[in-house]
Formats: C-alpha cells, sequence, structure tokens
C-alpha cells in the first residue's frame, strides 16, 4: 500500500479513502516501522549503491 501511495502522493491524498490514509499514516509514523524499514539513499547512475551482507541469509 505504501509503494502504491508513493507512486503519485497529489492522486493518492486525493482519493476518497480517509480511513485507509489515515491508517497508512499512522503506520508509516510508527516507530515499528522506523525501526524495521532501514532507509537507503536513491540509486545513481555511476554509483554502485549499497552492499547487503549475505552474514543473515540462510541455506536450506
Amino acid at each position: 500500500m505504501r509503494q502504491f501511495a508513493r507512486i503519485d502522493e497529489a492522486q493518492w491524498a486525493e482519493q476518497p479513502w480517509p480511513h485507509l490514509q489515515d491508517w497508512l499514516q499512522r503506520w508509516i509514523d510508527s516507530a515499528l516501522f522506523a525501526e524495521i524499514m532501514e532507509t537507503y539513499p536513491g540509486w545513481l547512475p555511476g554509483t554502485t549503491g549499497p552492499a547487503f551482507s549475505t552474514d543473515s541469509v540462510e541455506s536450506d
């Protein structure tokens, strides 16, 4: 839902979904969301982007 809303934030804000919009905003503003959703800078051409560790990946 968050990704859908971010595609066109102006259009999202104009929709007749106040309860859904409020729910999403409360979730985005929550401490849990801040804890689990790490933010990375946007990728730019010519850069390598973040390196993700494979230490915690489990294989079967």
